[in-house]
Parts: C-alpha cells; sequence; structure tokens
C-alpha cells in the first residue's frame, strides 16, 4: 500500500533488480519493478496489494485479521502460533 512490496519471486537469484531504488519510499516498488523489467525483458506479475508490519500497530491490524480468518491461520500456522503465545505483545492479558 505504501509503494514497496512484500514478495518477489525469482527462478535464479539477480541482485541487481535491487540497485539503485529508493528504499522505503513511494517510488520502492516502481524502480524495483522496472529493473526487473530491464533485466528479464519482460513485465512482472503483481500480486493482490498487501500492507508492511512496520509498526507495533501494524502488528495489531494483522493479529486482529488472523484472529478473524480461519484461512490465515491454517495457511499461516507458525504465524498463527506465535501470536497467540505472545498475547502480551498485543496488550491482551493472558488467561
Amino acid at each position: 500500500k505504501d509503494g514497496g512490496y512484500y514478495l518477489i519471486g525469482l527462478r535464479n537469484a539477480a541482485n541487481e533488480i535491487f540497485e539503485n531504488v529508493e528504499w522505503s519510499s513511494a517510488e520502492t516498488y516502481e524502480q524495483t519493478a522496472e529493473n526487473a523489467r530491464r533485466i528479464f525483458a519482460c513485465e512482472p506479475a503483481q500480486i493482490p496489494v498487501w500492507y508492511d508490519v512496520d509498526t507495533p500497530e501494524d502488528l495489531k491490524i494483522l493479529r486482529d485479521e488472523f484472529m478473524k480468518n480461519e484461512h490465515f491461520r491454517k495457511i499461516a500456522p507458525e504465524t498463527t502460533k506465535w501470536m497467540t503465545a505472545n498475547t502480551k505483545v498485543f496488550g491482551i492479558a493472558e488467561n
């Protein structure tokens, strides 16, 4: 959502896609995608927009989504396990 990305999948390592990129900016994704276009001579596929988990507030949003969505809990059981075991991080008293 903030101009970056959360996943890059490559068949082979290509560190050059990360060169000359203004990190943590609204241009991060576009600069990286342009590098990929130049290196691989194709248009990068895009997956749905998601958000970063950079702050404690972001982590609480992620936890709330996991607790509401059974699909998330099934596809990321270790993340769910961590969030359930670390309730103090979220300001939740343990029972």
